[in-house]
């Protein structure tokens, strides 16, 4: 079995999201990634995006610097499309018929907020409710 790692937004899907409009605040995940180790030197191996728990820090020493994005999960972003869909039937529809090992549900779910913002039917004020 592959494996499965479609339950979060990659770092260029987040970017896209804030773009979109979609508070960061809204995340519940953030990724995290080392910039300048202990030593304020940029880190010699390569680095890649960590998901870490929203509220978790990590211990600064000496000079050790992070980037962080937001990162969303399924389930946030389908709630959020549920919550601010300004159409009068709100659902987040998704058909599988098994034909594509590849399908990604979190593109899936970015595609139909995206389709939501650019026809104007997507309400980000609906959140601070």
């Amino acid at each position: 079995m592959k494996k499965l790692q479609n339950d979060f937004t990659t770092p260029e899907q987040s970017k896209r999201l804030l773009e979109l409009g979609v508070p960061e605040w809204t995340a519940n995940w953030k990724l995290s990634k080392l910039v300048k180790d202990s030593h304020g030197q940029k880190p010699k191996d390569k680095h890649d995006w960590v998901v870490n728990r929203k509220d978790y820090t990590h211990m600064i020493v000496g000079f050790m610097k992070y980037d962080y994005l937001p990162c969303w999960s399924v389930g946030r972003l389908m709630e959020i499309c549920l919550k601010c869909s300004t159409l009068e039937q709100r659902q987040v529809r998704f058909f599988c018929n098994g034909d594509n090992d590849e399908y990604s549900l979190i593109d899936y779910v970015i595609t139909a907020l995206e389709s939501g913002v650019m026809t104007n039917h997507m309400d980000f004020s609906k959140l601070e409710d």
